[in-house]
């Protein structure tokens, strides 16, 4: 019994309630940030894949589509245009906005490793 009380008088309980209520709130944010995520990564391929260069897409097993497929004529061309228009425009946001993200994060990690001692 004394061990019990013990236990009890040193669990604290307003801070483990306090991170309870921080996971909880975390764990909401993360959620919602996902589900936007997939929203935002599924609209971006059925436009640019199926409204703009008419790539029939196939529903994943037990998936369905949020936003509707347009029957248009499949362009391949298309398919070559698309990725080298987001390489530079994202390219172009990298130059403009966040310099230091230039290169190949592998170069960065393997110069930490060998010549800042991790």
């Amino acid at each position: 019994m004394n061990t019990i009380h013990n236990i009890l008088k040193n669990l604290n309980l307003p801070v483990i309630g306090r991170w309870f209520i921080l996971g909880i709130i975390v764990g909401i944010v993360s959620g919602i940030g996902a589900i936007i995520f997939f929203i935002l990564l599924q609209s971006s391929s059925i436009f640019f894949l199926n409204h703009i260069a008419g790539l029939p897409l196939e529903e994943t097993g037990g998936e369905s589509f949020l936003f509707p497929l347009k029957n248009i004529e499949f362009k391949r061309w298309m398919l070559l245009i698309i990725p080298t228009l987001g390489g530079l425009i994202s390219g172009v946001l990298i130059y403009t906005f966040c310099p230091e993200a230039e290169g190949h994060g592998t170069d960065a990690a393997i110069k930490a490793i060998h010549l800042k001692n991790g």
